[in-house]
């Protein structure tokens, strides 16, 4: 009896033991450590820092880049080798930094057992060498050694330590790389703060170089250093990344960090199927002014109310979306509609001004809207749609079916991101595989007019290449709680060549 005693009492302290090695572990030890070989950058040297899953380096760099960036497509290409051999570890911490007038490297990397084995012995693996044009090294010291690739853009050396893989832009930076190792006071000591547990973390830091490129272009800054620490976890199908910003205050003039306000996007907001894209914000009176100082001649808000009081009729929440469904013509087109809640008696009384134009000579009959009292839709030249109450403004070209009651869907329902945070001072929705089929559609809409001889002054094959893109994009939804954190969620469905989006 005494013996079973013992003998259950060690094993749950065994299992006590061992549950709390993994709980304060969290993670696999050789993944952990990988970042305990990671030097911190000195304390004015612009950075950054990823740790987590090696494909994060496979992912495709677009062919079309803005062309603020295109003078960067040199060193990106010339990078493409680098990023392949970080690509082929199943777990990775690098460090980028700028220090000492040229760009650093160190990375820690975990490759598989094979792979080690063969870079401890100075040869890279032969699939790694057909993938990696002329990769080849020699050895230049005591278990170093360099790295040879075509473009040659950063000079690499390779160490294999234990179980890990050291590259970094010099033999200087491995050793100081074993140093910090040997001593468990690498760069991880800096806890992450952002979904400790999801696999891939980010932290960047500009050591104030944003706001001195900015005043060098002539902006005034704030003179602050800037960082971003961000987390994600997924797959390409599929995914979610949270994100906190520091030092980006100052960027925003006072009174539009106060006009920027979080909303509760709920079910005053009306989405209609199909929910194409949309955004929500919270715009700020200052910003109103601006827009309405835009409209000198009235053709974006045309018989307008007096300046003042259009300024705060516009001010508050604002959403606009492509939703629905909507017609010129004999022609089917998506729905475009702009959301103003809570505006009260100024948002009836812009509606009928809104009505009350030149233009309303042309439509035969004004149809009300069930639940609004002021305004309602037309049918002909096309779907025209201005209606009010005390709680909503809708304006937009959206058909009068969408608006049954039995049609309408609550926003929470069409972006679910929006009832996680509650609140947020901007939102954003794509679905890019509707939105190219809307596209392919109205191309099609487009082909029909120019037989009528209609010139509709549009380049008919480059709209069909922007659907096409946009059905590879999938479904992206991003929330901003505050000004300075956000989440995006994204969710792709694979397509064959050639097969339409649903």
């Amino acid at each position: 009896m005494q013996k079973n005693r013992i003998f259950w009492t060690s094993l749950l302290g065994a299992c006590v033991f061992l549950s709390l090695v993994f709980l304060i572990s969290g993670r696999e030890p050789e993944s952990h450590g990988l970042g305990l070989a990671i030097p911190n950058p000195a304390d004015n040297a612009p950075y950054i820092f990823f740790e987590g899953e090696g494909k994060f380096f496979t992912l495709p760099v677009p062919e079309k880049i803005p062309r603020e960036l295109s003078r960067a497509r040199p060193l990106i290409d010339g990078l493409r080798p680098v990023f392949s051999l970080f690509g082929k570890a199943s777990e990775t911490a690098v460090l980028v930094s700028w220090e000492s007038s040229r760009l650093q490297v160190a990375a820690s990397l975990l490759y598989p057992g094979t792979a080690m084995k063969l870079l401890s012995e100075g040869v890279f693996p032969d699939d790694w060498k057909k993938a990696i044009p002329s990769l080849s090294m020699k050895k230049t010291g005591d278990g170093i050694y360099e790295v040879n690739y075509s473009s040659r853009r950063l000079p690499l050396f390779l160490s294999v330590n234990n179980r890990m893989t050291f590259i970094a832009s010099s033999p200087e930076m491995i050793a100081s790389m074993v140093e910090v190792f040997e001593k468990g006071d690498g760069i991880v000591q800096t806890p992450w703060t952002i979904e400790k547990k999801w696999a891939n973390h980010l932290r960047v830091h500009d050591s104030g170089l944003i706001s001195r490129l900015a005043s060098l272009k002539g902006y005034r800054t704030p003179g602050g250093k800037v960082g971003l620490t961000a987390a994600w976890t997924g797959e390409r199908t599929k995914g979610r990344m949270k994100w906190k910003a520091e030092g980006i205050e100052g960027f925003f003039p006072r009174e539009l960090r106060e006009g920027f306000l979080p909303v509760k996007w709920d079910d005053r907001f009306l989405a209609f199927e199909p929910f194409i894209a949309g955004a929500g914000i919270h715009l700020p009176e200052s910003l109103s002014t601006e827009v309405l100082k835009m409209d000198t001649d009235n053709e974006i808000f045309p018989g307008r109310m007096k300046t003042e009081e259009m300024g705060t009729f516009l001010s508050g929440p604002v959403m606009g979306a492509i939703s629905g469904t909507g017609k010129f013509l004999i022609f089917s087109l998506p729905g475009f509609y702009v959301q103003f809640p809570g505006r009260g008696e100024k948002g009836e009384q812009f509606v009928k001004s809104f009505w009350d134009q030149d233009w309303s000579l042309l439509v035969p009959d004004l149809e009300p809207v069930e639940g609004f009292s002021s305004g309602g839709t037309t049918a002909i030249p096309f779907s025209i749609l201005g209606a009010a109450n005390q709680d909503l403004v809708l304006l937009g070209i959206l058909d009068r079916d969408n608006l049954r009651s039995d049609r309408r869907k609550k926003l929470p329902d069409a972006v679910p991101l929006l009832k996680e945070k509650g609140t947020a001072v901007f939102w954003f929705h794509l679905d890019g595989a509707r939105l190219g089929t809307a596209l392919a559609n109205l191309a099609k809409a487009g082909r029909v007019a120019e037989r009528m001889g209609r010139n509709i002054d549009m380049d008919l094959k480059d709209i069909l290449r922007a659907s096409e893109e946009l059905k590879g994009i999938g479904r992206i939804s991003v929330v901003l709680p505050s000004l300075d954190e956000g989440i995006l969620e994204w969710r792709r469905t694979p397509q064959n060549r050639g097969k339409q989006a649903e």
